[in-house]
């Protein structure tokens, strides 16, 4: 079980229970004592968690995740959560991710990676532009290879998360795709 939840600023954050704190305290009073003041989150199980960590700065918490297990709480230590106030809270049942990726922050995310990836792409083909200049060899190639590595991050447009991870594999920025 993990305990998911959105930061103010819209980061997802992930509580990792450890066994020997889970041996002594219940996950609710985790929740309790480490999600934030006035928080949502909710309790799910392991393996509704997103695997594949390429756009993890796009995660999102849809809405058909459902009613939250809970609120964070102003307890800083296990000692002062009253007992009636740790009860049992309901865990998210579901078959889809309780984690999901945002499109247009992935379509950032990928735009930036492409971008510093197609810095040392320019730098090798003005190289070989000038070797091609000073052996009077056509330069055409270069040229047409200089203008798809200035458009490339416009190819990130209209493509699913998905294709998204596939052109990052393609150009070899990511090694493989995750599945």
């Amino acid at each position: 079980m993990k305990i998911i939840y959105k930061e103010n600023n819209g980061n997802i954050i992930i509580l990792m229970l450890s066994l020997r704190c889970l041996k002594t305290h219940s996950i609710e009073a985790i929740a309790l004592k480490d999600v934030p003041e006035g928080i949502p989150f909710w309790i799910v199980d392991d393996d509704v968690i997103l695997s594949d960590r390429t756009f993890r700065d796009a995660w999102d918490i849809p809405d058909t995740i459902g009613t939250p297990s809970g609120v964070g709480s102003v307890y800083s230590s296990f000692k002062d959560i009253p007992e009636k106030h740790i009860k049992k809270m309901k865990r998210v049942k579901t078959d889809k991710p309780a984690i999901t990726v945002n499109s247009a922050k992935a379509k950032d995310i990928t735009k930036r990676m492409v971008r510093e990836w197609r810095e040392q792409e320019f730098k090798k083909n003005d190289v070989n532009l000038q070797n091609a200049l000073v052996d009077g060899v056509d330069v055409t190639p270069f040229r047409m290879k200089r203008n798809w590595l200035r458009d490339l991050p416009d190819e990130c447009e209209g493509r699913t998360v998905d294709e998204l991870r596939a052109l990052l594999v393609e150009l070899g920025i990511l090694e493989t795709p995750i599945s």
